[in-house]
């Protein structure tokens, strides 16, 4: 009995421990696994695909996973940056996320207040983080659009400091609230008309 053309997607691969790596090892290697029950092996013929958010290469080194189980595995690689570093993109990942929740996030019902709070967060589990937190302020406010209230029950306040320091992705966003307005957008980012425009200032000549 053959199983052809499937993918198995093996989710926090680095959670696994030693001798469920060395059964994964075998299915790699031989192809065949053997259901709970059954006598003979089964051929599999699947492609394994494996996430993970641990460093394997350095639990190779210390032995905590096997070095013939990884150079299996990393026969292609792709790495997907923390939320955390790739800030721009993250209202995109939240409007997508609520999508599939089937929930609208109309521009005008979106507050940018809530959005820089979103780029304030260092959301240490990524995706899933911000899905909870999405999940969360959908159950406290249920009317389509993101309001900063809701979330800031969910997230809580950003720290003062936080608050201070400006990013690119928090200036654009005010000055686009403010429709180019430097004043509007220094009231809204709780900072000096002139601080602002010093910001700007740096930020084109690429400082």
């Amino acid at each position: 009995m053959a199983h052809d053309g499937g993918t198995l997607f093996l989710d926090e691969i680095g959670d696994l421990d030693l001798d469920l790596q060395a059964k994964l090892l075998r299915l790699l290697e031989n192809r065949e696994v053997l259901p709970v029950g059954a006598q003979r092996p089964v051929h599999v013929n699947v492609l394994v695909v494996a996430a993970t958010h641990r460093d394997l290469e350095e639990m190779v080194a210390r032995g905590a996973f096997r070095r013939d189980l990884f150079a299996r595995l990393a026969m292609a690689r792709i790495h997907v940056p923390a939320l955390r570093e790739r800030r721009e993109d993250l209202f995109s990942v939240a409007c997508e996320l609520a999508r599939r929740a089937g929930v609208a996030l109309p521009a005008e019902a979106v507050e940018v207040e809530a959005v820089e709070r979103l780029l304030l967060d260092p959301w240490p589990s990524n995706v899933r983080g911000l899905d909870a937190a999405l999940a969360a302020v959908r159950r406290l406010d249920p009317e389509p659009g993101l309001r900063l209230w809701a979330l800031e029950e969910v997230l809580g306040k950003a720290p003062d400091d936080q608050k201070a320091a400006l990013t690119q992705e928090r200036v654009e966003s005010a000055l686009a609230a403010a429709g180019g307005n430097v004043t509007s957008a220094a009231e809204r980012l709780g900072v000096s008309r002139g601080k602002l425009l010093r910001f700007l200032k740096r930020a084109q000549q690429g400082e």
